[in-house]
Order: structure tokens, then C-alpha cells, then sequence
């Protein structure tokens, strides 16, 4: 089935009126509520009531980076077919997906910076960040510590390196990618010796994602897929472990689960859904510091016993601003992505 569908609902066939898989929209809702969970939840975790239900979430709301990271292994080489991709635009496609998500994040990170620098004014504090840390955050190189999420971003980009070569040996040799060089991968991901690869640590989120893209489209032996889906979920419970995360098999579950949603899931998504889903990356992008920022003040002003409300009062204040954000920041660098087109298509849509 292909990505790109006239526009109107198809419940039968999974695709929604913004002519893209319903189990994605989903997925990316929930996600991103799932990150936002776990860092509005955080500062709620110690010393306060219902301490114990904050700390449940702040452990495993994390994990839907894992999520995240399958949907962009499946959509990408999909939006590569659809786009009929050839090597020779590479460079096409990287400039795509510099256009679509950099400005937003370059926004996000002057809005951390513009909090960050007002808040240590307040507490008398020297600014945390230098102009070296700043500059490596710009070109994604290193992460603000100012805001936590950007290290998925640095991931997300050498995974964008990746699938653009990757795809034209899966397409033309099949057999050598998905056999040989599938398996080298996660191999060396194993080792050490390539930490300074970030990807390798998460790739088996994103190849469940990819070869997921094998089994919806129906290339090749479904069944050898599916065989090789299975192995990739089951390495990913053995083997893969999550820097800082309590434990890695959550995030295997998530992983796995994912997929499966994706390839199985036909039902309807609710209006506030699609909004969520709609505005998950700005909401991804902006969340944390604002959140931050709040909590931590009222914190201090506010008795213990309903401290808890800043929960749902972050959700209140940070939905708003980021539909805001991805109104006048986001949206045109999307629109603009979108006239790009590949060498050989005329239309060429990526996420």
C-alpha cells in the first residue's frame, strides 16, 4: 500500500486524512506523552505525595524514545520507496532532513538558552553553557545539557547517514543487507570500541522499524521477514542495554511493540490524538526546558500535599506554546521540505 493516499480515510487500509498511517500519528501521540510524562515527573519523585506513582512514570515514561526510533525506521525507507530514492540523491535527502527538522531545533535550542539565562540571573548563578557546548549542540555534535532530549536528535541524524545508503543495498541487494550486514551491526554494537557511533547502541529499535517496512510492503519472502523481525527483537532483549535507563528490556517491549502496532493496528485515532501527534516533534523539542523552569519555581510556593497539580499544569502551559511553535516555526520548514523532490519522482514526502 502506498504511503501517499488520496485524501480521505481508509479506515480498511490504515491511512487517515493527513494521508498518513493511522498507527503512526498514534504512535508518535503517545510517545511524546510518554517523554513528557517522564520529565514532568521527575522533580515530583522525592518528598512529595504520591511520590511513588511520579517515580513509576519518570522510570518508564523514557521509553518512548524507543518508539520513536521504530517509527522513524519504518517511515523513512517508506517515504524513500515512495519517493522512488536513488543514490544519486543523497545528498537530496539529507538536505530534506536538514530543512524539515533543523530550524525547529535550532529554535529550541535559543529558547533553552533564553530560559536557562534569565533562570541563573534569578538565582545568581553563572550560566551553565559555554560557547563551545553551544556551538556543538547547533550542528548536533554534542548535547545541551540544558535540555535532555537533544541527544536522541544526534542519534535520529546518524541514522538519517545511515538508511540513505543503507536502503540502496536493501533494494538492489536484499539478501546482502538484511543477512550480512544487518548482523556485522549489531554485532559491533557490542563492543566499545564503537561508542562514538550513538547509533549503534539503538539500532535494533530502528532496524525492527525497517524491516517492518520489508513485511507492510511485501518485498521478497514476507515470512523470511517476519523470521528476521523476530531475531532482531529477540537481540534486542538479550544484548541491547540503555545508557541510564533502569533496565533495557522495557525498552525491547517498547520496541517490540511498536512495530507490531504499526503493521496491525486499523482502527480509528481520536481528533486529540492527531493534534498530539501532529505537533509531537515541537512538542518533543520544547517541552523540557519550559517544564523545567515551571516546576522547579512553583515547587516552592506550593505545599507538598498538592504539588502534584504541576503534573497537569505542564501539560496545560507546554501543549499550547508548542502548537504555537510548530504554527510559525516548524510547519513552513516542513512545507518547504516537501517541495524538494528527488531526482526521479515528482512528488517525494518524507515524515
Amino acid at each position: 500500500m502506498p504511503y501517499y493516499c488520496k485524501p480521505k480515510r481508509d479506515l480498511q487500509m490504515g491511512v487517515n486524512v493527513n494521508n498518513k498511517l493511522v498507527s503512526l500519528v498514534f504512535l508518535r501521540a503517545i510517545a511524546v506523552l510518554c517523554v513528557c510524562c517522564c520529565h514532568f515527573a521527575k522533580p515530583l519523585t522525592e518528598g512529595f505525595i504520591y511520590s511513588s506513582i511520579f517515580s513509576f512514570i519518570n522510570n518508564y515514561g523514557r521509553y518512548g524514545v524507543e518508539i520513536f526510533f521504530v517509527i522513524s525506521g519504518f517511515v523513512i525507507p517508506l517515504s524513500l520507496e515512495n519517493g522512488k530514492y536513488q543514490l544519486s540523491d543523497y545528498l537530496r535527502f539529507i538536505y530534506k532532513r536538514l530543512i524539515r527538522l533543523h530550524p525547529a531545533f535550532l529554535a529550541a535550542i535559543a529558547l533553552t538558552l533564553i530560559i536557562t539565562y534569565f533562570s541563573s540571573k534569578f538565582k545568581h548563578l553563572p550560566f551553565p553553557e559555554t560557547f563551545e557546548s553551544v556551538a556543538g549542540s547547533i550542528v548536533v555534535f554534542q548535547n545541551l545539557g540544558l535540555n535532555v532530549v537533544f541527544w536522541t536528535l544526534r542519534i535520529e541524524a546518524e541514522f538519517y547517514i545511515f538508511i540513505g545508503l543503507f536502503f540502496i543495498l536493501l533494494k538492489h541487494y536484499p539478501s546482502i543487507a538484511l543477512y550480512f550486514v544487518i548482523p556485522i551491526l549489531l554485532i559491533a554494537s557490542q563492543f566499545d570500541y564503537f561508542n562514538a557511533i550513538g547509533l549503534l547502541k539503538h539500532l535494533a529499535y530502528f532496524l525492527m522499524g525497517t524491516i517492518g517496512f520489508l513485511i507492510y510492503t511485501k518485498k521478497g519472502q514476507v515470512w523470511q521477514h517476519y523470521l528476521l523481525l523476530l531475531a532482531v527483537i529477540i537481540f534486542s532483549f538479550l544484548f541491547t542495554t540503555i545508557p541510564n535507563m533502569v533496565d533495557g528490556v522495557p525498552a525491547s517491549i517498547a520496541g517490540a511493540s511498536t512495530i507490531l502496532f504499526i503493521l496491525f493496528y486499523k482502527g480509528k485515532t481520536p481528533q486529540s490524538i492527531n493534534f498530539i501527534g501532529k505537533i509531537s516533534y515541537s512538542l518533543y523539542l520544547v517541552h523540557y526546558p519550559i517544564s523545567k523552569m515551571m516546576i522547579r519555581f512553583l515547587m516552592k510556593l506550593l505545599p507538598a500535599p498538592i504539588a502534584w497539580i504541576l503534573f497537569l499544569i505542564s501539560f496545560v502551559v507546554v501543549i499550547p506554546f508548542s502548537y504555537l511553535f510548530y504554527k510559525y516555526i516548524e510547519s513552513p520548514s516542513e512545507n518547504y521540505s516537501k517541495k524538494i523532490n528527488y531526482l526521479h519522482s515528482k512528488r517525494s514526502v518524507l515524515k
